[in-house]
């Protein structure tokens, strides 16, 4: 299978599926209007990216890049085509065309409180551990909810993730996004 990309604009063909489908994807508290993604990017280091089967929209993704690392800040399937094997080949376009480092967060499997999403959580972590992505002993918490970060590729730096978020939220990463590190196991 091989994937045909197309950088994601409001007068692309099929941009409404494509809004409706990143809308449909997260609770609203958990992302950014599609409006916003696509002015942020317009910035340089800043991509965001449409995937497609032929004439068929498979998924997106929303990629900030600071230094060595690259943040997959969004990464969506087309729900109707879920479990073919399309996430799987995104990632590993990402992996093949972006830096050495790639990050992103999933939600916390143990957050210290019940969850009504417990298998989801388990379900997607095992897909991006299959997929080569490693917990990296920090989480990030954001408007409240906890999220362990991942990564793929060289080491990854928090210092440099604080610092990438931070550029990309025009100095409010501190006010938006904790990233701390997990306690140690016992």
């Amino acid at each position: 299978m091989e994937l045909q990309v197309r950088p994601v604009t409001s007068r692309m063909e099929g941009y409404s599926k494509i809004a409706r489908i990143y809308n449909g994807a997260f609770p609203r508290r958990e992302r950014l209007p599609i409006r916003v993604l696509l002015l942020m990017a317009r910035r340089k280091n800043v991509d965001f990216w449409a995937f497609y089967d032929g004439d068929i929209f498979c998924g997106l993704t929303y990629l900030i890049r600071y230094g060595s690392t690259t943040l997959v800040f969004y990464l969506v399937t087309n729900d109707e085509l879920r479990s073919r094997g399309y996430g799987s080949e995104i990632l590993r376009w990402i992996t093949a065309n972006t830096t050495k480092t790639i990050v992103l967060d999933a939600e916390a499997v143990e957050s210290g409180r019940p969850v009504s999403n417990l298998e989801q959580r388990v379900r997607r972590q095992k897909f991006y551990q299959k997929n080569g992505f490693g917990d990296s002993g920090y989480s990030m918490r954001e408007y409240g909810e906890l999220y362990d970060i991942l990564y793929y590729g060289a080491e990854f730096s928090a210092e440099e993730l604080k610092r990438l978020l931070k550029w990309f939220s025009f100095g409010l990463a501190g006010v938006i996004f904790k990233i701390e590190r997990k306690p140690d196991k016992k």
